[in-house]
């Protein structure tokens, strides 16, 4: 009966999973729970995710549905349905809704960038993004993903193998072109599973991301992508302009 379907509960990890998303979104008016078994939650300007999650999630997907400002109705339904296939290619892992939330505030900033851009509204503004890779199982196809995509958008990039800090990427450009690659990183196979299978990336961190006025990443290379192999992170930019933020994420 519809009495039966709303007395429905969500299981114990799915609501461990929501205790921490509302953790994280937890300022004025940004989580709302609608029903025992549907959440609101707004990632950006008067932009709202709506998830609906049935008795056997985490094992099944939610159902999501987006408002976004500015977006047409039909544009929220191709948001919502990129955000399903997103979460469906996560597979079995911990903290799917703050995966999609992250993915779709990155989904959102490029197409708000790609707006403001289309009415001439915003002047280019340059970024530098440091973010840790946690491994690379197929690593010569990765670096060469990086670089492709460092060139497509029009990027300078260093990319660190240390032993203190593990891999490292440092991208510099335009924020449309960082918005973009990090968009891409999250949606498109860049690497193998532990079954040899083509994958996502799911475990990148952003350890530090500013807009800049000055150029960083120059003085490091001449190349628009280099790759770099050193003992410590902390130590090997010493005397150059970059090694301030450096100096910030190793800390």
């Amino acid at each position: 009966s519809l009495l039966q379907e709303k007395l429905v509960m969500i299981s114990p990890e799915a609501e461990e999973e929501l205790l921490v998303v509302e953790s994280v979104y937890c300022v004025g008016g940004e989580f709302h729970k609608l029903d025992q078994q549907t959440f609101r939650i707004r990632f950006a300007d008067q932009s709202f995710l709506t998830f609906e999650l049935d008795q056997d999630y985490p094992k099944t997907y939610p159902q999501i549905s987006v408002s976004a400002e500015f977006l047409t109705r039909n544009q929220n339904q191709v948001f919502a349905n990129e955000l399903t296939d997103f979460v469906v290619n996560l597979g079995e892992c911990d903290q799917k809704l703050l995966a999609v939330l992250e993915f779709a505030k990155e989904k959102y900033n490029s197409i708000k960038i790609d707006h403001e851009k289309e009415f001439k509204l915003v002047k280019d503004q340059n970024e530098i993004v440091v973010v840790k890779i946690d491994h690379m199982r197929n690593s010569s196809n990765y670096v060469k993903t990086l670089e492709s995509w460092t060139e497509e958008f029009c990027l300078t990039g260093v990319l660190v193998f240390s032993k203190d800090m593990g891999i490292v990427l440092m991208l510099e450009g335009e924020k449309y072109g960082i918005s973009k690659f990090i968009q891409n990183w999250k949606s498109v196979n860049i690497d193998v599973d532990s079954r040899g299978r083509p994958c996502k990336e799911k475990m990148i961190q952003i350890l530090y991301r500013k807009e800049t006025q000055k150029l960083l990443l120059n003085a490091v290379s001449e190349e628009k992508f280099c790759v770099v192999k050193t003992e410590k992170l902390c130590n090997h930019f010493q005397g150059l302009d970059i090694n301030e933020i450096i100096k910030r994420i190793c800390v």
